[in-house]
């Protein structure tokens, strides 16, 4: 299929870090408190413990927002000056992209985001707690080998082609391999992964089981998806997988027919749908200690629209571009791809993948007013597209003064990525209305090597009446 990994950038970098992004889901509360199971509660917590909409932790019944957004952008192959290389046309040496490529070997690049563009929960404290969302997230990760490096930094000047090719001027335009190899062998180890997805969410949480001290809950989330987008392509000792799944609205020339193909009609139809669910339990312990715990994304997504199955038999014969430094990066992956023919792709019905679930623990202190401070764990339990690659750990603290600020921070590790040190902040400047910002990284303002870029933020929150009136 052409444009292969053109598609990559567009449905991965131009949506959407796979590990902390994915830790909140875009909510702008409590993205510095690297503790979001015992932090959020009302429409926000869904898909990280449902059991939380039993109790509000502003005291508040109503909440509802527009436009919360969560976007992240990682990589460990360059430091933040150098990120816009992937984005902008430069003129370097082949020195300098000789070392570019040995800085991308074996490196991870990463991007999120996450678009809670809806989202209402009423809370009582006598029926439970219900809410509503509706959030599209999309991810892309994308890891090289040696080999993948060198030819997407290089291109032509790659020793991999023997046979350079010139144009009418005596002007290298393009290399050829007389002896091409399988992919297979060649990209041992790199892989590639990207998705769009928009997620409606229901969720229900209830208290179950109260005493002088104790206060369970438990909760329900139900989520229904569509799909947009799908890339995934992994590179192991022996094989590769790689499927695809795209909606017309990217105008795609599969130049193969599909037992699943869609109108090329350029309308925004979803190409995969799927059902999953959440359940989550939450304990209050004498208003002093709280403990949350949640397994969340069980069940499958089906791609059954413009599906297709890459060959297993593509050798890399051709390429027309001097890579990267000189070209930006989708302009590269387009030579290779549309030159190579490095995907033989094949129609199929259709292709079940399940959702990247993933294991939530944690526990907080609460027993001073206005302050929460805790840690907790997330542990992914199957590999799929968009899981994380491994355990999350994240402790830190949420500080409301007044009811009119919420200062959040801490620490989190773990995932893949490097040490991190989030911090967000909201405002109240009045009694229904909500905004904020935060990162899942401060400390890339003063750190140079493997940059966390993100941001979380939301302008348009409110929230009304009382949840629990006082009776003291």
């Amino acid at each position: 299929m052409k444009k292969l990994f053109l598609l990559l950038m567009i449905a991965g970098i131009g949506y959407s870090l796979r590990g902390f992004a994915q830790t909140e889901y875009g909510a702008f509360t409590a993205t510095g408190s690297a503790n979001p199971i015992n932090m959020v509660s009302d429409y926000q917590c869904l898909g990280i413990n449902p059991a939380n909409l039993a109790w509000s932790y502003d005291n508040r019944q109503i909440h509802f927002g527009l436009g919360g957004v969560s976007i992240s952008l990682f990589t460990d192959a360059v430091s933040r000056n150098d990120i816009s290389l992937l984005f902008k046309d430069n003129d370097y040496t082949l020195q300098e992209k000789i070392a570019a490529a040995l800085r991308y070997s074996d490196s991870k690049t990463a991007a999120d985001i996450s678009l809670n563009s809806f989202g209402i929960s009423l809370q009582t404290e006598k029926y439970g707690g219900f809410a509503f969302s509706v959030r599209d997230r999309a991810s892309f990760t994308m890891q090289l080998n040696k080999m993948a490096a060198e030819l997407i930094w290089l291109g032509f000047n790659s020793d991999y082609f023997d046979q350079k090719i010139y144009d009418a001027n005596n002007v290298l335009v393009g290399a050829v391999s007389n002896n091409p190899q399988p992919v297979a062998t060649l990209f041992k180890g790199t892989n590639f992964s990207a998705y769009w997805l928009r997620e409606f969410q229901l969720g229900y949480g209830k208290s179950l089981f109260k005493t002088d001290e104790w206060d369970i809950s438990a909760g329900l989330g139900l989520k229904f998806t569509r799909g947009y987008s799908w890339v995934d392509v992994i590179i192991d000792d022996q094989r590769i997988y790689a499927y695809n799944a795209m909606s017309p609205a990217f105008k795609i020339d599969y130049n193969t027919p599909s037992p699943s193909s869609l109108p090329d009609d350029g309308k925004l139809r979803p190409v995969g749908r799927g059902f999953g669910f959440d359940i989550g339990f939450s304990a209050n312990y004498a208003n002093q200690v709280r403990i949350g715990f949640s397994v969340n994304e069980m069940g499958s997504l089906k791609w059954d629209g413009n599906v297709y199955r890459a060959s297993y038999e593509a050798q890399i014969k051709k390429i027309t571009t001097s890579g990267l430094g000189n070209e930006q990066l989708p302009e590269v992956f387009e030579a290779i791809v549309i030159e190579d023919e490095l995907f033989q792709w094949e129609g199929i019905e259709e292709i079940k993948v399940k959702y990247p679930s993933n294991l939530r623990m944690g526990v907080a202190w609460i027993g001073i007013p206005d302050l929460a401070i805790g840690g907790e764990v997330v542990i992914p339990l199957i590999k799929a597209p968009g899981a994380l690659p491994k355990p999350v750990y994240g402790f830190g603290l949420q500080f409301n003064p007044g009811d009119a600020i919420f200062l959040s921070t801490g620490f989190q590790t773990g995932g893949g990525y490097n040490f991190h040190i989030p911090f967000s902040i909201a405002f109240r400047p009045l009694p229904a209305w909500e905004f904020g910002f935060g990162t899942h990284d401060i400390s890339v303002a003063f750190r140079k090597n493997a940059p966390n870029l993100s941001l979380a933020m939301g302008f348009m929150r409110f929230s009304l009446g009382t949840f629990k009136k006082n009776t003291e």
